[in-house]
């Protein structure tokens, strides 16, 4: 008996999701560069009108502001790198500290700024970084009070007072509890991102790709062929009699019997190389790469005798499974579209149903042909 565990580990979805939350992240970083450039611009000219301040804070606001363009053109007009959100981060830090450091530290209006920090950091790179930079900030805080101590005269607080202490211990706080839930939503993002990739890719009884997928997938490796003069292979796969199968035994045995048969065909591609997906209700199909008619008719025989050998019971007794298989294998450069292939291989499959069913059936250059092979 084959195992009850049909779950099929891909690390395709995961790279996939991988990739969709870099490319995520490199816009956010593009929108937080501008949000951060036109937050500089802002307060360095309204501040002035609001509250009293050094010509030095002024300096600060108008470099910190060409800086922060320079970081946003190079974002926009770019091509995207996994670093750019990096890039984005420690300007942010560059822009912040050295503003919270000559205008009082915990005291300083720009410290209120600083638990914000962990949150965006988690939003734009990972735990890996925010649980590093929160530490850091945590340590600037607590130096900050500490280097006070040898330059009094940067400052107007009094840096010893108690509600020096309370403002940097709050603040050391908020950067806590703002790493922690910004950890805690990446991972919540994280797993509902691979969960709705999965639903959006596989098929939820089979666990096999779903019909548009393995298409996309197709139309990927007849686009990767072309241009290294490679082979492709399409196999359209039925399920003998499946109507009769569910309408005898129920839709629950049927449903184990499509489970099975995915199970079989799974393990009988090349895991990295070759793509199975459910095609229809009974239907599968199975992408080849780099085989010609030979080995494409020896893998689809392969199958339908693994098929017809399976073990599958119902009221304990033996229930027999067959399939069809049509195939059609070409030269990548020789197929128009992806629809030309599949229905290439689906006229093989139905010549293999009108041909008694339990067989293969291929397609050489248009000409089907049928019988073992080599």
């Amino acid at each position: 008996m084959l195992q009850k565990d049909f779950t099929i580990k891909d690390d395709t979805t995961l790279l996939t999701n991988q990739t969709n939350i870099e490319v995520s992240r490199n816009v956010l970083a593009k929108r937080a560069a501008l949000l951060m450039f036109v937050a500089i611009v802002f307060a360095t000219i309204i501040r002035p009108f609001l509250v009293e301040q050094t010509v030095l804070l002024t300096y600060i606001g108008i470099v910190n502001a060409i800086l922060a363009f320079g970081v946003f053109a190079l974002l926009q007009y770019t091509t995207p790198r996994p670093f750019y959100p990096h890039i984005v981060i420690f300007a942010g830090l560059f822009f912040l500290l050295p503003l919270v450091l000559v205008s009082g530290g915990p005291n300083s209006q720009f410290a209120a700024v600083i638990p914000i920090v962990p949150l965006l950091v988690c939003l734009l790179t990972s735990k890996r970084v925010t649980i590093g930079i929160t530490v850091f900030l945590i340590g600037f805080v607590i130096l900050t009070i500490e280097s006070f101590r040898f330059f009094p005269s940067i400052v107007e607080y009094d840096v010893e007072s108690p509600v020096t202490y309370a403002r940097a211990f709050w603040i050391v706080m908020a950067c806590m509890v703002s790493a922690f839930f910004g950890i805690e939503f990446d991972r919540l993002s994280r797993k509902l991102g691979l969960k709705l990739q999965q639903q959006a890719t596989y098929d939820s009884l089979t666990q096999i790709m779903n019909r548009g997928s393995i298409e996309e997938f197709l139309e990927t490796m007849i686009e990767q062929k072309q241009g290294s003069n490679g082979w492709v292979s399409a196999m359209m796969i039925d399920i003998d009699n499946f109507k009769s199968i569910n309408d005898q035994f129920g839709h629950l045995f049927g449903d184990e019997a499509l489970k099975r048969v995915a199970y079989i065909l799974q393990q009988t591609i090349r895991q990295q190389l070759d793509g199975i997906g459910r095609f229809g209700d009974e239907e599968f199909l199975i992408v080849l790469g780099d085989v010609d008619h030979t080995h494409s008719h020896q893998v689809a025989e392969k199958i339908r005798q693994a098929v017809e050998t399976l073990n599958i019971e119902h009221d304990g007794k033996k229930v027999c499974i067959t399939i069809t298989v049509g195939y059609c294998c070409l030269p990548a450069n020789e197929v128009s579209h992806m629809e030309a292939l599949i229905k290439c291989a689906d006229d093989a499959l139905c010549m293999g149903k009108k041909n008694g069913r339990n067989t293969v059936v291929g397609s050489e250059e248009g000409l089907l042909f049928s019988g073992q092979i080599g």
